[in-house]
């Protein structure tokens, strides 16, 4: 089950507006200024979906709109335990007899993966929620009139169901990690108190989720702070049998994720019994660690949030500023053991929402979704962030352009036409070079990159991850390459950084599969071998000679900037022309071994 829109009222005073999220994914990221509502957001929408409400941030009254993803059997089991509960108030054997005719048909699993949009609406807080189920969802047309008809039936016999909407709160369990956070106290108290205890803390938990609770000490009638438990006294409890809440090969399968995580720790967890160590693949610190006041505190503060994380079971989390003592590679990290191990296990169903102020927590790869919270005078605004807007985290986080995003590297090449043909060939090999975040630039020709100002400390210093395209620009096979253009491949390589100077043709437009030239210039007659296009004649000269034979209009030519985008996706979107492309053994060896070296970069920044 999964959240795809929300609407709450605002959930600050004095302020207009509520917060409305559309388009929601697995990781939801919201950004701001210090007191512009992020936390408040956080615990506002934290209040509504968990079982128990914070004083002072709202309840279930709060919700305008939610809308959810669910699957089938989760739908029917839902409608079943409402319909336990309700038994005069609706009737669903029709609804549920019709949504199963249409899974065994098969008629929308294509469309929308064996699930439905279910939505609880209404029009203002005195009005009760209305609950149907989202018809934009299914676009195969000659389903309307029965989704529109189960659709109406829910409309006509659901009316206020109120008790529908706290039966789905149910499954969830609401997680809320506020910045606010104590590891040291959570270890004495985990330790000095009784055992029973500690076991009622932790199935609560597990059954209910971790909210604003606290242990009830005398002692620490002062200490009003949420409480991580610690992962090494629950890695010792489990271990010594004293608690058997969880099986052991979870922290088993936890410690394994810590190895991954974090390769340089080496940690020894003494039981009774026996030895459990954390071991990992280069043990740089080279010293045990068996106490866990001697790890730093962001390491202490991570590694506890994984262990939540990481619980079995179906949980909402909210975790406010999880940047809290962590540098930016291990944000950077942490958002991706979030993304890999936390909701991209097909076990659970798992949601994440976070506030940061950190850019680490920016990434527009799958399953991630941004938001900016803004106060502009007596409004309260929530937008949604992308690609084509990241100019609103400079002036909200009040960062430079140049802090801001830098690319994992740059592929270099000559000219605008290239960017184009470049990006095809990398994905023709299923690689998309916008998607991980690597810029294509110019330097304009194979002239300009021997010139004396293009210097390797120069590229360098422009980004320190790179690799040049070149043309060859021969006329011929055996043609030798300019010497200067081979010196400074060589230059480059010494210094790490890939080259390829494309040498079996003139330039790259000799990449481009004859056919998908065919293609583009309305060649319909079929062409002999010897009328193929040459491997070191430009691709302009060789339709000029087209045109002469009468196989392309005169009326047409071959012009770079304005082709190479629509010529890129005529080979992109036909198989055959990718497929011409990949069985290259020349084009092949290159863009792999270039692609090996642009996922260096992004492993290390990783």
């Amino acid at each position: 089950m999964k959240i795809t829109a929300l609407r709450l009222k605002s959930p600050l005073d004095k302020y207009e507006g509520d917060i409305h999220f559309e388009s929601l994914d697995l990781i939801n990221v919201i950004l701001g200024k210090n007191n512009s509502g992020k936390t408040r957001t956080l615990k506002q929408v934290f209040s509504t979906l968990s079982k128990e409400c914070f004083e002072g941030y709202g309840d279930s009254s709060a919700m305008r709109k939610i809308e959810l993803e669910i699957s089938i059997k989760e739908f029917e089991e839902l409608i079943v335990k409402y319909e336990s509960k309700n038994p005069s108030s609706i009737e669903t054997s029709t609804i549920l007899d019709c949504l199963r005719q249409l899974l065994q048909e098969k008629a929308f699993s294509n469309v929308c993966d064996n699930n439905l949009i279910v939505r609880f609406e209404r029009e203002d807080t005195n009005q009760p929620l209305v609950f149907n189920l989202e018809e934009k969802t299914f676009k195969n047309a000659r389903l309307s009139s029965k989704i529109k008809f189960i659709s109406e039936k829910v409309k006509k016999t659901v009316i206020s169901p109120n008790d529908l909407f706290l039966t789905l709160k149910e499954g969830f369990k609401a997680i809320l990690l506020p910045s606010t956070r104590s590891l040291e106290s959570s270890r004495t108290i985990f330790e000095s108190v009784q055992m029973s205890y500690t076991r009622d803390v932790l199935t609560d938990i597990l059954e209910n989720g971790f909210t604003s609770k606290s242990v009830p000490n005398a002692d620490l009638k002062h200490f009003d702070h949420y409480l991580i438990p610690n992962f090494i006294v629950l890695l010792r409890l489990v271990l010594e049998g004293k608690i058997d809440l969880v099986e052991r090969s979870f922290y088993q399968e936890f410690v394994g994720v810590l190895e991954r995580i974090f390769p340089e720790l080496l940690l020894e967890i003494e039981t009774r019994d026996f030895t459990f160590i954390v071991e990992g693949n280069d043990t740089e610190m080279e010293r045990v660690i068996e106490d866990w006041k001697r790890l730093g505190h962001g390491t202490q503060q991570i590694m506890s949030i994984m262990l939540l994380m990481m619980l079995p079971g179906d949980f909402l989390y909210f975790i406010d500023e999880p940047e809290i003592g962590l540098h930016p590679g291990l944000q950077t990290k942490f958002l991706q053991f979030v993304r890999e191990v936390v909701v991209g296990d097909p076990r659970y169903s798992k949601q994440v929402f976070f506030s940061t102020h950190s850019t680490s927590f920016i990434n527009f790869l799958e399953n991630c979704a941004h938001f900016i919270t803004r106060k502009e005078g007596k409004m309260f605004y929530i937008e949604s962030l992308n690609r084509e807007n990241l100019q609103l985290i400079r002036g909200e986080l009040g960062l430079k352009p140049s802090d801001l995003l830098q690319a994992n590297g740059v592929v270099w090449v000559e000219g605008p036409s290239d960017v184009f043909y470049v990006k095809m060939l990398f994905k023709c090999f299923d690689v998309d070079l916008d998607a991980i975040d690597v810029l294509i630039a110019t330097y304009g020709s194979s002239g300009h990159l021997i010139a004396n100002h293009f210097t390797l400390a120069l590229m360098e210093r422009l980004h320190p991850n790179f690799v040049v395209i070149t043309d060859s620009d021969k006329e011929y096979e055996r043609e030798r390459i300019n010497p200067a253009l081979r010196r400074k491949k060589d230059e480059f390589e010494i210094a790490g950084h890939l080259v390829w100077i494309i040498d079996h043709y003139r330039d790259i437009e000799g990449t481009i599969p004859q056919d998908a030239i065919s293609d583009f210039f309305r060649v319909r007659r079929k062409l002999s071998p010897e009328q193929y296009k040459k491997p070191y004649s430009r691709l302009k000269d060789y339709v000029t000679y087209l045109k002469q034979l009468g196989f392309v209009s005169p009326y047409r030519g071959y012009r770079k900037t304005r082709d190479a985008p629509q010529i890129a996706r005529i080979v992109l979107r036909n198989p055959k022309y990718r497929e011409s492309v990949k069985s290259n053994g020349y084009i092949k060896y290159n863009i792999e071994r270039l692609s090996v070296e642009i996922f260096k970069w992004i492993k290390t920044i990783q």
